[in-house]
């Protein structure tokens, strides 16, 4: 790994020990499926295992160090291997300071970083009118984008402990005052934003449209507060909820709840 766990925003305080736990339950919980992570902030490789993998879609612009400036002060990324080192899995994370500024606006001035990647977008005729929360979003905010999980490894309700991974690195890492991504309406309807752990779900995220094409490429706003994401671990509540949808092993415990009770 290129960082440490304790060296972060939160520090050595008593809720940044909580949450290193919680983190390092989850590494093991991950690693009885036979995976390894690593935690990195090259964002060239990063871009580079993104073209090389055949399903993975284009590194999307807010992630793409030719672009924008991303790198150790402001994101990282995570790799999951199984057990042959073949990439299963990568998420990344960035962050922003959006004091004396909102999310709303954010996106308005910075609509080529997070348009989705792969496609020909026509920024004048796209709809940048974005839920109200939007407009209350300030601060030190995490974007959390370019989720890939191998297709073996999708019905094994192992996706949300890899987002909850990396929502805790970026609360470790960060500590900020909201953590948000964008999710299509398809995901949304399978019920994937709550089991990824976000409370809160807007259909008005920024509308894109696809030069050439009648529709929009729509997306759902998800987000959760910081206090609330660190409220829910500090309190077990989310292991608890996690613990429940894992799939069960052949002696009636899941992963999770055998790295956790032994």
């Amino acid at each position: 790994m290129e960082d440490t766990l304790l060296n972060s925003s939160t520090g050595k305080s008593a809720t940044g020990l909580r949450i290193a736990s919680k983190i390092l339950q989850l590494e093991m919980a991950i690693r009885n499926f036979g995976v390894e992570l690593e935690y990195r902030c090259d964002f060239q490789t990063l871009r580079e295992i993104s073209n090389d993998i055949p399903d993975t879609p284009e590194l999307t612009g807010v992630f793409d160090n030719r672009y924008c400036d991303i790198g150790t002060e402001n994101g990282f990324w995570i790799k999951a291997a199984d057990h042959d080192g073949q990439i299963i899995h990568i998420q990344a994370i960035r962050h922003d300071d959006l004091s004396g500024t909102n999310l709303s606006r954010h996106w308005l001035d910075n609509p080529l970083l997070y348009a989705p990647a792969g496609y020909d977008i026509a920024i004048d005729k796209s709809d940048f009118e974005t839920a109200p929360a939007a407009n209350k979003i300030t601060g030190r905010v995490c974007y959390l984008g370019d989720y890939w999980l191998e297709q073996s490894y999708r019905n094994m309700e192992f996706a949300p402990l890899l987002s909850e991974y990396g929502k805790l690195q970026a609360l470790m890492r960060f500590s900020p005052d909201f953590l948000y991504a964008f999710m299509q309406q398809r995901m949304v309807e399978r019920g994937w934003a709550a089991r990824a752990g976000f409370l809160h779900i807007h259909p008005w995220a920024p509308r894109w449209q696809i030069r050439g094409k009648a529709k929009f490429y729509d997306e759902y706003f998800v987000w959760i507060s910081g206090p609330e994401l660190e409220n829910l671990w500090a309190a077990s509540k989310r292991d608890i909820d996690i613990l429940s949808r894992i799939n069960v092993t052949g002696n009636g415990r899941s992963p999770v709840e055998k790295s956790i009770t032994g």
